[in-house]
């Protein structure tokens, strides 16, 4: 068992592994601010804050090649990012609001949920930028993708009406 404590941390939040055994995630300091941490397999940590010094940064995931993906909050709203190995931001935000990616594959693809008239929609973010939302067919409207593999297959889970007022959870896989 390794702990996962970066510097000037409180709390340490969602931490992820590379296959590489490179770990992503984020930590509260104790001015209560969200910082994104990225630590090597030798123990050395770069930690990294919202391009814009937002004090609410969570990263959600990382892949092989030390990039990573997550949120920030900004004036009310949330940006999507990824953040590739050498520090490089880009921002994105689906249609709706509040992009909430979750995944990031070994080709940069991302996934992950935004607020579509109060309900979740799952998108598919391609490297070159382009969004496509989708959402469970007969479901009440929330998709939540919790994955996206490398030949970009999503997983995740949907709420799906059943009977007159009621609904179930189910799982869902997504192919390209």
């Amino acid at each position: 068992m390794t702990v996962i404590d970066p510097p000037q941390s409180i709390n340490t939040f969602f931490a992820f592994a590379s296959d590489k055994g490179v770990i992503a995630g984020s930590y509260v300091d104790a001015g209560h601010a969200s910082h994104g941490f990225v630590r090597t397999p030798q123990g050395k940590f770069k930690t990294f804050d919202a391009p814009n010094g937002d004090p609410d940064i969570a990263v959600t995931g990382i892949n092989n090649a030390g990039d990573v993906t997550g949120y920030f909050g900004d004036n009310g709203s949330v940006d999507g990012f990824i953040r590739t190995a050498d520090g490089t931001f880009t921002l994105f935000q689906p249609p709706g609001l509040g992009a909430v990616p979750v995944s990031i594959n070994a080709k940069g693809e991302t996934t992950g949920d935004y607020s579509g008239n109060g309900k979740s929609v799952g998108f598919f973010r391609k490297p070159n930028g382009k969004i496509t939302s989708f959402r469970v067919p007969n479901s009440n409207g929330d998709t939540v993708p919790t994955g996206v593999n490398s030949a970009g297959v999503v997983a995740g889970f949907a709420y799906v009406k059943r009977a007159k007022h009621t609904s179930e959870i189910i799982g869902f896989i997504r192919t390209p």
